[in-house]
């Protein structure tokens, strides 16, 4: 659970000590994130992502967007594929 991409400014051990010390310690976002170096923002993503997903929530993510079913994609290989075999 320790593993984060080279220019990450937190590891998840980093994020949970952080979460120790807003939800643990009762002390606001704003003033925990400034001991990490982070935002008040980005603190308080991480608090709701904990709130959310407890400890998995602090993880790393990947940045991509989740793909859609729209059928689109699908749509565009078979045309392609009847593309391909009109123009031999």
């Amino acid at each position: 659970m320790n593993t984060s991409h080279r220019q990450a400014r937190m590891t998840p051990l980093d994020r949970a000590e952080m979460i120790r010390r807003i939800i643990g310690k009762g002390r606001p976002a704003a003033d925990a994130a400034v001991g990490f170096d982070i935002s008040a923002r980005t603190a308080r993503t991480w608090r709701a992502r904990w709130r959310t997903a407890d400890i998995a929530g602090l993880a790393k993510r990947s940045p991509r967007l989740p793909s859609t079913v729209d059928g689109a994609a699908a749509f565009r290989r078979a045309s392609g594929a009847r593309l391909r075999r009109a123009c031999r």
